[in-house]
């Protein structure tokens, strides 16, 4: 099959990009500058992997229009970004950037994949066990994940007379540094530094330090894609139906 990932320049991208190319299949791996896209093809060098990588910042419609011409079979949209703090403090235009990296700008995505072939389509969106959880301090991010939920959901009930695929991967609290990065963005919404280390201390209690579970969740969806929804570590994902 021939691949496209956003947001493959570490974690969870990178590491399901090097598991599939190892596994035959021609992909593509994107990140949202020319230095990541330099690093990344260092390290799949160093792993002697044969695959294309290119910058694709999913804000860019210059950038986007890359993925008309490739052919693809799956579209794995993974970049993504997040922000901590209040609702009722957190810069708008903060909100404002989460959505459009998030949601509109991953839409328009896959309308251009869509468009791109008339072959029968697969597309594998991450989303997030958070959710349609009313989790304080994370409420842009978590408002995003839980459009990107609804969205995949009319996106499977309007193609449901044809074999396009549309499915959600849910990752719990890895430990990739992301979520250090959602928490020091708290500073632009005005989060105490007492409420930030907080934050810290339970996520380096929850997060999952081998992110093999979600990799292997994710190369099932894109390979196999029998579910609509795939998510890991199994005990976040129980204890997110019995908390919340």
């Amino acid at each position: 099959m021939k691949i496209l990932i956003t947001g493959a320049s570490s974690g969870i991208g990178f590491l399901t990009g090097c598991v599939l190319a190892s596994r035959g299949h021609e992909v593509f791996m994107t990140t949202r500058t020319e230095e990541e896209a330099k690093n990344l093809e260092e390290k799949t060098d160093k792993l002697s992997l044969a695959v294309k990588i290119f910058k694709m910042d999913v804000t860019s419609k210059m950038d986007c229009e890359k993925i008309s011409n490739l052919d693809l079979d799956v579209l794995f949209l993974h970049a993504g970004v997040g922000y901590t703090g209040l609702l009722e403090n957190i810069d708008i235009d903060l909100l404002r950037n989460n959505f459009e990296v998030n949601v509109f700008s991953n839409l328009e995505l896959i309308q251009k994949f869509m468009k791109s072939s008339s072959k029968c389509k697969k597309v594998v969106m991450t989303s997030s066990l958070l959710a349609s959880h009313s989790c304080p301090f994370f409420g842009s991010y978590v408002m995003t994940k839980t459009t990107i939920e609804m969205m995949m959901k009319i996106l499977r009930r309007e193609n449901i007379f044809n074999d396009n695929c549309f499915i959600t991967i849910r990752p719990g609290a890895y430990h990739t540094g992301f979520n250090q990065y959602m928490i020091l963005s708290g500073e632009k919404s005005l989060l105490s530094d007492k409420t930030q280390n907080i934050l810290n201390n339970i996520f380096a209690m929850i997060e999952e330090r081998d992110i093999r579970s979600i990799v292997y969740k994710t190369v099932l969806a894109i390979e196999r894609g029998n579910k609509k929804v795939y998510s890991a570590p199994l005990w976040q994902s129980v204890l997110s139906k019995l908390t919340f």
